[in-house]
């Protein structure tokens, strides 16, 4: 009966120790948690440092795209004209008697071949095999009214070798092989700036630009 006595006689303060004891262990659960988000707290905040960067990086790589698109369309557009100026065909036939003509007035002995065709992105080349005889300065001054003529013509290569014939002038005589070139429009060529591919790029690689990371396959092949 003592001992009950004594209970209820100091049962408020067992009330209020159970009282304390779970204020104490809410306090420390809370401060365990409080104490786990402190510690995630630097690892998030390189994580928002670094996100925040690759968006400043990005901004800068569309801003540096936009001028670079702008450029690129200009030279493609410069292309474009300078495609627009070659002719359409190559008519072997003047181009020959073009410079048949040039070489008589020249005295120049010459031999002329039409060769083959070569694609070079938005013009075609057409070259022509030229075998001649005369003196240096002869083919000087024909290679000088060829430059300077209103058709584009490109000498891609020119070989001189001295005859041994007995020679009539006082100028040395030289064998000469050329090739010369004559150039057309390339109608199916259209040009390729990279742009869109670019920006597709961009596009699938969210505002940073960059590509997503494919995931290694365990034990399956390289």
């Amino acid at each position: 009966m003592k001992i009950f006595e004594l209970i209820v006689k100091n049962f408020h303060w067992l009330i209020i120790l159970n009282t304390a004891y779970g204020y104490w262990t809410r306090l420390e659960e809370h401060n365990t948690a409080l104490l786990q988000i402190q510690e995630q707290k630097p690892p998030l905040e390189d994580k928002i440092k670094a996100l925040n960067k690759k968006i400043e990086e990005a901004k800068i790589f569309k801003a540096n795209l936009e001028v670079s698109k702008k450029r690129v369309q200009e030279v493609a557009g410069q292309i474009e004209t300078v495609q627009r100026q070659l002719p359409n065909q190559i008519n072997d036939t003047e181009i020959l008697e073009f410079f048949s003509s040039e070489a008589k007035q020249l005295n120049i002995n010459a031999g002329f071949n039409p060769g083959m065709e070569e694609t070079r992105d938005f013009y075609i080349a057409k070259k022509y095999n030229i075998d001649g005889k005369g003196t240096y300065l002869q083919f000087l001054i024909y290679f000088e009214r060829i430059a300077s003529s209103e058709r584009l013509i490109n000498v891609q290569s020119v070989k001189f070798s001295t005859l041994q014939e007995k020679q009539k002038g006082r100028f040395q005589m030289l064998s000469m092989n050329a090739v010369l070139e004559g150039f057309r429009y390339n109608s199916s060529y259209r040009e390729d700036t990279g742009i869109e591919k670019i920006e597709e790029q961009f596009k699938e690689g969210g505002e940073t630009g960059g590509r997503k990371k494919k995931r290694k396959k365990k034990g399956g092949d390289d």
